[in-house]
């Protein structure tokens, strides 16, 4: 247990597309941490906030495991930050950038990493013809339509052909805020999870993981939980192009703006790695990749929450107090 922290806050829920995600990461993080002999109080966001609001000065530390928009957008973070409440999450300003697609890719393509081609299009109260017109006009097939503001690729469309179109198209006239146009590529597809140490202040990259979808099939939310989808870790490549991998996981967690940890999801085209996104709240179930990274690392789950509270007792305080 680490001196002075001993009882400590879970944020979960929120009614959006990744309730149930967020329901499972607080359960297994609850789980760990009583466990280990902590105090730990859940309060199902928003129908507890206000009782969060009255206790937070009750608690040393808050682990925030709410995900998708609306809250891993950073106000949960800003909120926490004017309670003056440490969390192990990025500041706000990161998960307002890093959950926005199209700002993401512009700054990391800014800073003279590969991105596959893109523009920005918007949709809404536009007719199914147009918008195939628009498409035209910046490619035509295959391509992928990406949502600005959604994680676990709800929001991603991948259209291969005009069939896939005639299933998304009426969908795809409701988008009311501007859409990520983006060549499709085939790829390889890998993740790589970047962690802050509190021992040495070393922002590490932990072992890479390979993600293989089933045959026909990309990684989508579906795939994320049907078993039917490898994750490889350690990964089988070579020494160059996992320098190449970690290289662009830590400048992006770097440029984006990420503290204490990040995992960065990335695609490899003729052996170049690509950034797709990266993320500021991965899942946390102990078989999540962020934990399964970990663990190829050494660390138990209990290892990597205690270091992400260390993190913060020991390099971070400056930022609250």
């Amino acid at each position: 247990m680490i001196p002075g922290i001993q009882n400590i806050a879970i944020l979960t829920g929120w009614t959006w597309s990744e309730r149930e995600i967020s329901l499972r990461s607080a359960w297994e993080v609850e789980h760990v941490l009583l466990g280990a002999g902590y105090m730990v109080t859940t309060f199902d966001i928003p129908v507890d906030l206000t009782r969060f609001i009255q206790r937070y000065k009750e608690f040393h530390f808050a682990f925030v495991l709410i995900h998708g928009k609306l809250w891993e957008d950073g106000k949960i973070p800003a909120l926490l930050e004017l309670l003056k409440l440490p969390f192990q999450w990025s500041p706000s300003e990161s998960h307002a950038v890093s959950l926005n697609k199209i700002w993401a890719k512009a700054i990391i393509a800014q800073a003279g990493w590969n991105t596959a081609r893109y523009q920005t299009l918007h949709f809404y109260k536009h007719s199914w013809l147009e918008i195939l017109e628009m498409i035209e006009q910046n490619g035509w097939f295959p391509c992928v339509i990406k949502k600005p503001k959604e994680w676990s690729t709800i929001g991603v469309y991948i259209m291969r052909n005009l069939e896939d179109f005639e299933g998304y198209k009426q969908e795809l006239e409701y988008i009311q805020w501007p859409v990520m146009y983006e060549e499709y590529l085939e790829w390889r597809e890998f993740t790589a999870s970047v962690l802050e140490r509190s021992n040495n202040g070393e922002v590490q990259a932990l072992p890479v993981i390979e993600i293989i979808p089933p045959d026909g099939w990309y990684f989508d939310f579906e795939n994320k939980y049907n078993g039917m989808t490898k994750e490889v870790c350690p990964v089988d490549i070579d020494r160059e192009l996992r320098n190449k991998i970690e290289a662009l996981a830590l400048l992006a967690h770097k440029t984006l703006w990420a503290q204490w940890y990040s995992r960065t999801d990335i695609i490899v085209v003729n052996n170049e790695p690509i950034f797709l996104e990266l993320n500021t709240i991965p899942w946390f179930t102990n078989k999540s990749l962020y934990p399964q990274s970990a663990s190829c690392a050494g660390m138990t789950f209990l290892n990597l929450l205690e270091e992400l509270m260390c993190v913060w007792k020991e390099r971070y305080r400056s930022l609250w107090f």
